[in-house]
């Protein structure tokens, strides 16, 4: 990703020093958690702080281990954490002080069940970001110098089946297309809805936020 469509404000005399990469996944819209204030407040208003892009491309849907490598392949080092632990993350940033940390949540695979459960899911989700984002933005020395970033493995199904669930599969614009969220004390505020990006290259544009330091 070029510099030019990284959108880093690089006026700003505070470089990146950890980034917190949640991994909003096991498949989830941008419909429900990007584009649904009322479903997801507490990400709705990160990324109003933030820098987005909306048309994030997903390959291969099928898989999701294969689609969670492919978003952190690149990263020369990451501490990974299980979003079921997220009430760690205050602790592992001051202890580690990681350069990244990748919070993986799984809760959204709930959609092969019923949408309802989906939906319960989507905004427990928004709830814990919310608190991740919170302590972040509140906190001395981390608001200073911590990007968040939000992108999920892949997305939904656009339809709903006829037994009530929300599937992964190929050929569907929500499965494949998602929204890539980023806030940070480098990051303008804006929404790009024109370029294309790849889960691909999520590790070397996190790579080159931290080589503009």
């Amino acid at each position: 990703m070029t510099a030019a469509g990284w959108r880093w404000d690089q006026t700003s005399s505070l470089p990146t020093r950890h980034v917190i990469l949640i991994v909003n996944g096991n498949g989830v819209r941008k419909k429900e958690y990007y584009e649904d204030a009322g479903l997801s407040p507490n990400i709705h208003r990160m990324a109003n702080e933030g820098f987005v892009f909306t048309e994030d491309q997903c390959d291969s849907v099928a898989s999701h281990a294969a689609a969670f490598s492919e978003l952190v392949q690149g990263l020369e080092d990451y501490t990974y954490l299980h979003c079921s632990l997220s009430h760690r993350i205050p602790r592992i940033m001051y202890e580690r002080r990681p350069r990244v940390l990748v919070v993986h949540e799984t809760g959204h695979d709930v959609g092969h069940e019923s949408y309802e459960k989906y939906l319960d899911a989507v905004k427990a989700t928004d709830q814990k970001v919310g608190r991740i984002f919170d302590w972040v933005n509140n906190h001395r020395y981390f608001s200073q110098n911590t990007a968040i970033v939000l992108r999920p493995v892949f997305g939904r199904d656009d339809e709903i089946n006829p037994a009530g669930e929300l599937h992964h599969s190929e050929g569907f614009y929500y499965a494949h297309r998602v929204a890539r969220i980023f806030w940070g004390p480098e990051f303008r505020r804006g929404v790009d809805s024109r370029t294309v990006v790849n889960r691909r290259d999520m590790g070397p544009a996190l790579e080159e936020l931290f080589g503009n330091t």
